[in-house]
């Protein structure tokens, strides 16, 4: 899945040419609402006037004169351009198709768990929590998932994780297990330690096995 946000990120001359909504474009909506003429402000009055021109040659925007008429929408027109073409671009990558969504369609459990997922990444934490919080995906997806963060953990690159979990898959792919009864911790240990020398935890891991023969 793909949302995209206002662009702010970028300085003022990438904005210029950017295909997605940028602040300069705000700006412009607001007539430069703000905007000096000295300093910093004549740069962006000069990023203003260039983005103007671009939006005219894109045909978001027509010139009558000194006055120019901004397309109406003109922010989610942009975004659904950029949504568009980059949804294209990964499509073009990956082989997997694009469905644009519209206004009021329901989101999947498994879009809103891997969008609250991305979210949390991408403030590079130094502590991840998730609380059962691949339960929505399918098992290949959530390997995947698991799998990824265990890299960018063992390289240094992510951040620890900490997981709330009872799906084997999960648990065994932990650098560390911690087994609580009540509340209290009453083993540590790799998956296999644990496998060996407590029952509980092999009747706790049994017993979803065998779940799960019984709904297939």
């Amino acid at each position: 899945s793909l949302f995209l946000a206002t662009r702010s990120d970028l300085d003022l001359a990438a904005q210029v040419k950017a295909r997605g909504a940028t602040w300069l474009d705000h700006r412009l909506i607001e007539r430069g609402r703000g905007v000096t003429a000295a300093g910093f402000g004549s740069e962006v009055q000069r990023a203003l006037d260039q983005r103007t021109d671009h939006l005219v040659r894109e045909g978001l925007a027509r010139r009558f004169g000194n006055r120019v008429v901004l397309q109406g929408n003109l922010i989610e027109t942009l975004r659904r351009r950029e949504l568009d073409a980059t949804g294209a671009e990964i499509a073009g990558r990956t082989g997997l198709a694009y469905r644009p969504t519209n206004p009021g369609d329901k989101v999947a459990g498994t879009c809103r768990q891997r969008l609250a997922l991305a979210r949390a990444l991408v403030r590079r934490p130094r502590l991840l929590v998730m609380d059962d919080a691949t339960s929505a995906v399918d098992p290949e997806v959530e390997q995947r998932i698991l799998r990824a963060l265990a890299e960018r953990t063992s390289d240094g690159s992510g951040p620890t994780v900490l997981v709330v979990a009872y799906r084997k898959a999960t648990i065994s792919l932990a650098d560390e297990v911690v087994l609580l009864d009540g509340g209290r911790v009453v083993e540590r240990g790799t998956h296999e330690e644990l496998l060996e020398r407590s029952s509980v935890y092999r009747d706790l891991v049994d017993a979803y096995d065998q779940a799960r023969e019984a709904s297939a």
